[in-house]
């Protein structure tokens, strides 16, 4: 039988010293995305925050508050040469 995905979602997180999460328009849609990050954040777990689409802005509940205090974003404005 396969296992809750929630469940999952929280022995990662819980098994985690950091995530890094790559923010993107779909990643943003995702309700999955949304709960594994919020359930990071109560869990006191490091979280990075990258936005890899240089002509996206996070909006919506990723854009919230809550959610840019947390964030240190990199912004990969070209491509790395090495």
């Amino acid at each position: 039988m396969k296992a809750n995905v929630y469940e999952c979602m929280a022995e990662g997180v819980q098994g985690a010293e950091v995530i890094v999460c790559f923010l993107t328009a779909k990643y943003q849609a995702s309700t999955n995305c949304q709960q594994e990050l919020q359930f990071a954040r109560d869990s006191k777990v490091s979280i990075v925050l990258c936005r890899v689409q240089s002509s996206w802005k996070p909006s919506d509940w990723l854009g919230s508050s809550s959610i840019l205090s947390i964030q240190q974003s990199l912004h990969m404005d070209r491509e790395l040469s090495r």
